[in-house]
């Protein structure tokens, strides 16, 4: 957590379109058409896994959701700890419960830290996001 945000609350505001069962995630790079396919596990980094924010429904369906992904990683004797590829096999199985966020900052360039961890500014209503579709 960044030290600006000590001892306030996290999330200020969600997005106005994100629904009561969608689970919002950071988006740091594009789905492939591939992750989509029927019993495909993505091995490769989607959305960040340090904060992503729901509420109590969604939180429901994504505990289901993402220990399915991980229990077919571990059948498939797949590496089953990096939960940025189990949360990203996660979404790609129903898109429409993952609300992916990208940040706008008026065209700079995030340095990698910046990139990881922007959730944070995201969520507090700092910066401004764009909803990935």
């Amino acid at each position: 957590r960044h030290a600006r945000f000590n001892g306030q609350h996290l999330i200020q505001r969600l997005p106005a379109d994100m629904v009561e069962n969608q689970m919002m995630f950071l988006n740091i790079a594009r789905f492939r058409a591939e992750d989509f396919a029927p019993g495909h596990l993505i091995r490769g980094n989607r959305v960040a896994g340090n904060l992503f924010a729901g509420t109590k429904q969604s939180l429901e369906w994504w505990y289901a959701a993402f220990y399915a992904a991980w229990e077919d990683y571990a059948e498939a004797g797949l590496f089953a700890g990096k939960d940025q590829h189990m949360m990203a096999t996660a979404c790609a199985r129903n898109l429409t419960n993952c609300y992916l966020a990208q940040p706008i900052f008026d065209g700079r360039k995030l340095d990698r830290i910046q990139r990881w961890f922007c959730m944070a500014f995201i969520l507090s209503g700092v910066t401004v996001m764009h909803r990935v579709e």
